[in-house]
């Protein structure tokens, strides 16, 4: 490369194009470099958000579910509403914990359409204690998951199970938050 940068003319606008584009991919093979050596050599866990995982696609994200394959790319989050129109969307930065997008989510609901929703049904990843009463105490009437995890059906607003089936089929569901 400094050869090219030499010797090429200097007013060449594809010689110069041509070297930006090799600083580029030398400062992420740099990257790409430091990341092995800590973690081949030094045995350090490298944190993923500190992970190069392509060259030419360097924002991809690693995300892992649980103890599932990790997969690449970005984690979106969306809430619709009963008639399955979209009411939110937004690209995640990295790999935060779905229970943690649940309030932004349903704050976002109720800022934009200064209502919120009468039912919420939600993954169940999204599921805790901490958002059905976020949702309760905000006005929903009932805040279910998918996975209750522990949370009784009372405590997600549901007076009986066949209540449960309706509201997790989206009979009565006014948002559902989806990752």
């Amino acid at each position: 490369m400094q050869q090219v940068e030499t010797e090429a003319n200097s007013d060449d606008k594809s010689v110069s194009r041509w070297l930006c584009e090799m600083r580029h991919y030398q400062d992420l093979l740099g990257q790409v470099i430091d990341q092995t050596q800590r973690r081949v050599f030094n045995e350090e866990v490298v944190p993923a958000s500190e992970k190069l995982v392509s060259l030419f696609e360097p924002h991809t994200d690693v995300i892992v579910k649980g103890q599932r394959d990790t997969q690449f790319g970005h984690k979106v989050n969306l809430a619709t509403q009963e008639e399955g129109f979209v009411t939110y969307v937004n690209i995640e930065s990295g790999n935060p914990c779905d229970k943690e997008l649940f309030v932004p989510v349903l704050n976002h609901s109720s800022a934009c359409y200064e209502v919120t929703p009468r039912s919420v049904v939600a993954d169940g990843g999204y599921a805790s204690r901490d958002n059905v009463s976020v949702g309760r105490e905000q006005g929903a009437a009932h805040v279910v998951f998918h996975k209750p995890l522990g949370i009784g059906l009372h405590a997600m607003g549901v007076k009986k199970k066949r209540s449960m089936r309706c509201v997790n089929s989206g009979l009565e569901s006014k948002a559902t938050f989806r990752s």
